[in-house]
């Protein structure tokens, strides 16, 4: 994803994370799930940023409170830039 948007390519960024999250979400219980890391999160939100798609940057980081995903300072920044 991170390369995708390095390229200026903000919309298959956030496309490959909506294909990861419809994965997450169709594996069965008993497998372990495929959970995107603060990284993840950071690329995606900045590409919600670049692409001024706002309501999934407020999805992204309501995900982010639901699973308590730890904010560094790179998470935070990506979140003050939406």
């Amino acid at each position: 994803m991170a390369g995708y948007l390095c390229q200026g390519s903000p919309t298959t960024a956030i496309t490959l994370f909506c294909q990861l999250m419809r994965r997450t979400k169709q594996q069965p219980k008993q497998q372990a799930l495929v959970m995107p890391t603060k990284v993840t999160m950071a690329t995606v939100v900045t590409a919600c940023t670049w692409a001024g798609d706002f309501a999934l940057g407020r999805r992204v980081h309501n995900y982010i409170q639901q699973f308590r995903t730890t904010i560094d300072v790179m998470l935070s920044n990506a979140l003050i830039d939406i």
